[in-house]
């Protein structure tokens, strides 16, 4: 019986054989309808970087930290707007933070901001009151004024440490993200809107500004990774036509090769995309990986 495999394996690659020699065309229009529907299929391929994708399903802790998102709150919806100034307080800075807040107020995929023009210092606690209202109600005018509201709100624990660095310098305005916003594509947008906005409000002469935040982080991340494919998959097909080259010498010596690594990928990632695989942060090297086998 070990016998016969071999040989009935050895018939069916004769046949195949024998049946690409003979009918040459038929073979070529086969496999150029199978290369569009698998390249077509490896294009549409969904791509999810979010890092939920790599849990596990059935896995209780996630189960768990689900409820406990429902019950509390994410704590990774949240996007920073870090703010830098040797004068933060200055009429400018304190203009330009209200600009700001009020922009990313009007972003229906944003719930919440914070920021010093938004939360109270509850002042008149002392005096056995507690005053909610903004820190300020509007952008004092004059410098002695200023101070005074430099002063209350380094003075503040509930501002200091949390929105404001204790030297001053530095401030933080904090968005919320709408709840239910966690995938790539969904959180991508709105990362997008709040860089719009950075770029149509510039920042006042002296200060700087940066965003973070786990969105903006993991936003930044599929970009860096999609940029990766759009160098190294490249990079990688130069590289081994040159290398194809150097052995062969001849057109055919390239050409053919080159297709078929070519088609191999194409029909990987095709195949992927047909049983409902999809392009992750560990699955995106796959192409680039494939090519490099397929040498």
């Amino acid at each position: 019986m070990a016998l016969n495999q071999p040989r009935g394996f050895a018939l069916l690659v004769d046949r195949f054989t024998l049946f690409v020699l003979k009918w040459p065309w038929v073979v070529v229009f086969i496999m150029a309808l199978l290369s569009v529907f698998m390249l077509r299929a490896a294009i549409n391929i969904p791509a999810d970087f979010t890092v939920q994708e790599l849990f596990a399903v059935d896995d209780p802790e996630i189960d768990y930290l689900d409820k406990v998102k429902q019950l509390y709150g994410a704590d990774d919806d949240l996007i920073a707007i870090v703010l830098q100034a040797d004068d933060l307080f200055s009429a400018d800075s304190l203009k330009y933070i209200a600009s700001l807040t009020e922009a990313l107020k009007k972003l229906q995929a944003i719930r919440k901001v914070e920021s010093l023009t938004t939360l109270s210092d509850l002042g008149g606690a002392n005096s056995g009151t507690i005053d909610s209202r903004p820190l300020f109600a509007q952008i004092p005018a004059d410098g002695a004024a200023l101070k005074v509201l430099r002063h209350r709100a380094l003075a503040s624990p509930l501002l200091r440490g949390r929105l404001i660095s204790a030297d001053g310098k530095a401030s933080v305005i904090a968005a919320n993200l709408a709840k239910g916003l966690e995938r790539a594509k969904e959180v991508r947008p709105v990362v997008e809107e709040i860089e719009k906005i950075l770029l149509e409000l510039p920042a006042p002469s002296g200060m700087e500004h940066a965003l973070t935040g786990v969105p903006y982080i993991r936003t930044e991340a599929i970009r860096n990774l999609k940029r990766d494919q759009l160098t190294f998959l490249p990079a990688t097909s130069l590289l081994t036509m040159v290398m194809l080259i150097f052995l062969y010498r001849s057109f055919y010596g390239v050409a053919i090769p080159m297709a078929a690594i070519g088609l191999s990928t194409g029909y990987t990632v095709g195949l992927m995309s047909l049983v409902g695989g999809k392009l992750d942060i560990l699955s995106n090297i796959l192409p680039v990986l494939v090519l490099g086998y397929s040498v």
